[in-house]
C-alpha cells in the first residue's frame, strides 16, 4: 500500500486547524502548525504534495509564508501546489491570494467532502496520486442565515448549536463535532476578552483579526446564534456596544454548561 501522501497544514485558529486535520488525515500525512515561522523552519529538507495556508497567521502571513517557502532552496516543497484558507469572502482577497501564487482559494467554514475534493483536485493538477474521494452530499458549511441588521432580535430564533450544519461539515461524525466544540468552548473565554479590548480601544484592526477567527470557528461547530452576534457586530457602524454585547451573551450561553451535551451518531 503507497504512503500517504504529505500535506503542509498551517492555521492558527485551534479549532479550524483540528477541523482540517481529522478531515484529512485519514487520506493523508498532515504536519500541522499554529504559526507561519514553525512551519517555515520544519518545512526545510521536507517534501510536501501539497501546501495549505492560512491567510491572517501570526508573524508570517499565508502570502509571506508562501513567498518564503518558494524562495528558500531548503524547502523542497518549492513546487508544491498550495491552497489559500480564509474567512475573508471579500473577491478582491481572492484576487490576491491566486496573485501571490495559491492555486485555490477556500473559504471557511467549509464542509470535510468539500475541502476533500479541493485536495484532491489541487494534487490532480498537480499531477499527484490522490486517493478517490467521493463528494458526498456536503456541499458546505453554511448555517442559518444571519439577521439583516442590528438590533432586529431575530438572534433569538437561532439555536445555540445547528447539529444540521455541524454534522454536515464533519462528514457526519459526531465525535469530530464534540471535540470541535470543546475546543471552542475552551477558546471563547480568551476571544470575548479581546473582542471586548478591540471595541473598547476602538481599535478595527484587532477586531477584524479577532472576528475572522471566531466567524470560522464558529461556522464549523455549527454555533449559529453565535455566529449571527460575529456578523452583527463585523456589521456594526459607530456604537458597537449593543452588538458587543449580544455576542458576549451568545457566547456565555455557550459555555455557561461544564460541558455540551454529546451528540448521538
Amino acid at each position: 500500500m503507497p504512503e500517504p501522501l504529505p500535506l503542509l497544514l498551517v492555521e492558527d485558529d485551534p479549532v479550524s486547524r483540528a477541523f482540517l486535520f481529522e478531515v484529512l488525515a485519514e487520506h493523508y500525512r498532515i504536519d500541522a502548525f499554529a504559526d507561519g515561522a514553525a512551519a517555515l523552519a520544519a518545512a526545510r529538507g521536507q517534501r510536501y504534495a501539497a501546501l495549505l495556508l492560512d491567510l491572517n497567521l501570526p508573524g508570517l502571513r499565508g502570502p509571506d509564508l508562501l513567498a518564503a517557502l518558494r524562495a528558500d532552496p531548503d524547502a523542497c516543497s518549492q513546487r508544491a501546489a498550495a491552497l489559500a484558507l480564509t474567512a475573508d469572502h471579500d473577491p478582491a482577497t481572492r484576487i490576491a491570494l491566486h496573485a501571490a501564487g495559491f492555486a485555490a482559494v477556500l473559504g471557511k467554514p467549509l464542509g470535510a467532502a468539500r475541502l476533500r475534493a479541493a485536495v484532491a483536485a489541487l494534487l490532480a493538477d498537480a499531477g499527484a496520486a490522490s486517493p478517490s474521494i467521493s463528494d458526498g452530499i456536503d456541499g458546505g458549511c453554511s448555517s442559518a442565515s444571519p439577521p439583516s441588521g442590528p438590533g432586529t432580535g431575530d438572534d433569538a430564533m437561532l439555536p445555540d448549536w445547528d447539529d444540521a450544519v455541524a454534522l454536515r461539515a464533519a462528514n457526519r461524525n459526531p465525535a469530530i463535532v464534540d471535540a470541535l466544540r470543546g475546543l471552542l468552548r475552551g477558546e471563547l473565554p480568551g476571544q470575548c476578552e479581546r473582542l471586548r479590548q478591540a471595541v473598547d480601544r476602538d481599535d478595527h484592526a484587532m477586531l477584524r483579526a479577532e472576528l475572522h477567527k471566531l466567524r470560522a470557528s464558529a461556522g464549523f461547530c455549527g454555533a449559529a446564534r453565535l455566529l449571527a452576534a460575529i456578523e452583527r457586530l463585523s456589521n456594526a457602524r459607530g456604537g458597537r456596544a449593543d452588538a458587543l454585547d449580544a455576542l458576549l451573551a451568545a457566547a456565555e450561553r455557550l459555555t455557561a454548561a461544564a460541558a455540551p451535551e454529546t451528540m448521538q451518531g
